[in-house]
């Protein structure tokens, strides 16, 4: 079954993306720094699983194993609560938040932290998929990496208008989250030798962006916090 998509202002969603990747980017940050183990992506940690179990390592291999699971369980978390809120994107955005904000307070070179972190990102990489009226993902930076590419390439050979179009996302969008992530690495390398309680500020990003889609209805104007 389909699930609807209020509609949102592109500004806001523009913001929302940016807000997001640095989340996950400081959550990836955070989770490496820790334990070694990357909290929002699965690519690496599924290349680090095999790595731990061709050295016969099975306390990594657990410990990344169980990540994978823990982000599997909150990308299904995510989607149930996306359909259980018609579509709304605010109240999954408010259990990744609470639960961002909960691992702050535990041990952070745990593993109840680090799988915590993991089933956050899992459902922040299935609660909001589209901006702008295309898929860019907020836990991973390699298709748009790729998708940049593909607009750099096209430009040598075609007019600029047809190639933004043929992309179906902004450029911007796509650099601007880039960024975002590595911006959040690098607020979390900043951040930790400071704040103990560092995972509060993702938590805090993902807030902003829940105000953001709260009670989306169509029809409904949101208020605008302009930030790109």
């Amino acid at each position: 079954m389909a699930i609807p998509e209020p509609p949102t202002s592109p500004r806001n969603e523009s913001t929302a993306a940016v807000l997001l990747c640095m989340a996950a980017g400081l959550a990836d940050a955070i989770g490496f720094v820790q334990l070694v183990v990357f909290a929002a992506n699965m690519t690496c940690n599924t290349v680090l699983l095999g790595l731990s179990l061709a050295q016969l390592d099975g306390a990594a291999a657990l410990t990344r194993g169980a990540t994978l699971a823990a982000f599997f369980v909150g990308a299904a978390l995510g989607r149930a609560l996306l359909r259980s809120a018609g579509g709304r994107a605010g109240p999954g955005l408010v259990v990744e938040a609470a639960l961002l904000a909960g691992a702050a307070f535990v041990d952070p070179k745990s593993v109840v932290a680090l799988w915590t972190i993991a089933a956050a990102m899992g459902i922040q990489a299935s609660t909001i998929v589209k901006f702008k009226g295309a898929a860019v993902s907020t836990v991973v930076i390699t298709s748009t990496m790729a998708r940049l590419a593909d607009w750099v390439s096209d430009l040598a050979t075609a007019p600029w208008s047809s190639v933004a179009r043929a992309l179906g996302t902004p450029p911007s969008l796509l650099v601007n989250t880039w960024m975002a992530y590595a911006s959040g690495a690098l607020l979390a390398a900043l951040a930790l030798p400071r704040l103990p309680r560092a995972l509060l500020l993702p938590a805090a990003f993902v807030l902003v962006v829940a105000w953001l889609y709260a009670g989306r209805a169509p029809g409904k104007r949101k208020p605008r916090l302009n930030l790109t």
